[in-house]
């Protein structure tokens, strides 16, 4: 099973009486790698998983303070990637700083993400990333989701869909406007990708983050 986790760092603030603590560890780590894809061991994934149900069902509750729990959750679950991370050996971290470690990818790859972070609104397709890197769509493709856990398809609109978000909360801009800056042809179809991505609508999503004061 794979999960994905996507969040502005804004609502994540380190605590300045824990000096050798960074609640972001874990996302500096694989952004500075280019290595989204991280398995955890034994009990690990269920306790994820579970905090990450109780997020749902915070946001979902509507009940007072549900931003603050939220939150409270998110560092929870931060907390357990990074003490996993932290409780690795020495060696297998340096291994991963040096780029021996087969997460880290192939340098065409680490390129497209730049690339795809630098600009999802210009909707990147397979046969393009592929052919700039000069490899096969089919080995791209094969790749690109062993490192990341998605295809290139759904990263990208994971991605259109995180810049939408912030669009919506932080700018007055129509809906319309924001489908276009990011890269969406038709408002269909981005209200389709955005209620796939987050489960519910670009409208209702800005309501929740704008018109309650949570």
């Amino acid at each position: 099973m794979s999960t994905a986790v996507f969040f502005a760092p804004g609502l994540i603030r380190s605590d300045p009486y824990d000096g050798d603590y960074a609640p972001l560890t874990c996302f500096e780590r694989a952004r500075r790698l280019h290595a989204y894809k991280l398995a955890l061991p034994g009990e690990l994934p269920k306790q994820a998983v579970a905090l990450m149900d109780r997020m749902h069902m915070e946001w979902r509750g509507g009940e007072a303070g549900r931003r603050h729990a939220f939150c409270l959750l998110l560092q929870q679950l931060l907390l357990l990637l990074n003490r996993h991370l932290f409780s690795l050996r020495a060696t297998e971290t340096d291994r991963f700083s040096a780029g021996q470690g087969a997460a880290v990818g192939p340098v065409w790859l680490r390129d497209a993400l730049r690339q795809i972070d630098a600009g999802p609104e210009r909707g990147f397709r397979l046969s393009e990333l592929a052919r700039r890197a000069s490899v096969s769509p089919a080995h791209f493709s094969r790749v690109f989701k062993g490192m990341t856990g998605m295809s290139v398809t759904h990263y990208v609109n994971v991605k259109r869909v995180m810049r939408a978000k912030e669009l919506l909360s932080d700018t007055d801009e129509t809906i319309a406007r924001i489908a276009e800056r990011c890269g969406f042809e038709t408002i269909p179809h981005f209200y389709g990708t955005f209620r796939t991505v987050t489960g519910t609508t670009p409208a209702r999503y800005r309501r929740e983050t704008r018109g309650n004061g949570v």
